[in-house]
């Protein structure tokens, strides 16, 4: 469905938070895989996220975190032909 100033009610990229199929949050960015396990990881298991980072390097580039921030490096800002307007000026992930 198009909204009257451009943007749709189903964004190109967008996360489903909870049960509902017609919650769709837009997101400016591609996903990856790994970027997606690693934030589910640590928003939904945060205990056992700090237990593993602690047996990882001390440099921040080697902890859970440092990992996590490179990913997004990864993950592609979508172009303008796939994310509206309206979904810019609107509540998004960016």
């Amino acid at each position: 469905m198009d909204h009257p100033e451009g943007g749709t009610s189903h964004p190109c990229s967008h996360l489903h938070i909870g049960f509902h199929s017609e919650n769709r949050w837009p997101v400016r960015r591609v996903i990856t895989a790994s970027a997606f396990t690693m934030l589910i990881a640590k928003q939904y298991y945060p205990q056992e996220w700090e237990a593993l980072d602690s047996t990882l390097g001390e440099k921040f580039a080697e902890t859970l975190d440092g990992i996590l921030i490179a990913e997004r490096q990864n993950c592609r800002i979508i172009g303008d032909d796939y994310f509206a307007e309206l979904e810019e000026r609107s509540f998004h992930f960016g």
